[in-house]
């Protein structure tokens, strides 16, 4: 197909191949800009996967803070639970029988209440299921570590079962990675000017109970990986704190022949 340029009056033969070359710069130009190159491209994705790289690994270190956070509050959690019943118990406790023929290894007599140094056994009142009613249990508490879990393990009995023991009874776990239960009495000082001395041990405590119960756990805290697994830097953080026995007593520690 022939193509032809009228010269119009005044425009000369140079004019128009002038306007031509125009014309064909401004077409290649239109398809240059219309895309772009690989190496364009490439420069491209190379930015995209860099700040793709470092949002993941902040999005990483949030996750992981998030993770400890939490694992943290339910830990301080449990051990706040794990306390609040202890002291309601404690509260609780009652003299049961203070005659000393009604304890004893033999069938019908009861175990003799212990406060001890790292293990708590005594009388309390729990609700029973008639409305308004209470029931005396005869309950325990120790740090110990049963089958494969280390933890402060509860038991309770009914006075029945108490004093006819046909199966032992079932341990409950109140806190787990308890490691140490160490407990504390108050005694008047000799001296009354002195404040109270903290000892190991409470005497005749199927006559007498304490007043006050210094608690402290030695709960045992593993750090934890980002896949959820245990790190092997393990530490064990004390929680302590003094509980109350209303009904209790406050006495001079009798001195050891």
């Amino acid at each position: 197909m022939a193509l032809v340029i009228g010269v119009s009056e005044g425009v000369t033969l140079e004019d128009g191949r002038g306007a031509l070359q125009r014309c064909a710069v401004s077409s290649r130009h239109d398809r240059t800009v219309s895309g772009f190159t690989f190496v364009e491209l490439l420069i491209a994705s190379t930015m995209i996967a860099v700040l793709i790289v470092g949002l993941a690994a902040h999005l990483k270190g949030g996750l992981q803070v998030w993770q400890r956070t939490t694992a943290t509050a339910e830990i301080l959690q449990r051990e706040r639970v794990a306390m609040d019943r202890l002291e309601r118990e404690l509260a609780s406790a009652i003299i049961f029988d203070d005659r000393d023929a009604a304890y004893g290894s033999e069938e019908g007599r009861l175990t003799p209440p212990e406060f001890g140094e790292h293990e708590l056994r005594w009388f309390t009142t729990v609700p029973s299921t008639a409305l308004g009613t209470r029931s005396v249990q005869f309950v325990t508490y120790t740090c110990t570590s049963i089958g494969d879990t280390m933890g402060l393990w509860r038991t309770s009995q009914s006075i029945h079962d108490a004093r006819v023991p046909v199966k032992p009874p079932t341990p409950e776990l109140i806190l787990e990675g308890c490691t140490e239960l160490t407990l504390r009495y108050a005694y008047l000082a000799q001296d009354t000017s002195q404040p109270l001395e903290w000892h190991t041990e409470w005497t005749d405590a199927y006559k007498e109970l304490p007043r006050l119960i210094k608690v402290s756990l030695g709960i045992s805290v593993g750090g934890r990986t980002g896949e959820g697994t245990a790190s092997p830097q393990v530490s064990v953080r004390q929680v302590e704190r003094i509980l109350t026995i209303p009904v209790g007593l406050l006495k001079k520690q009798t001195p050891l022949p």
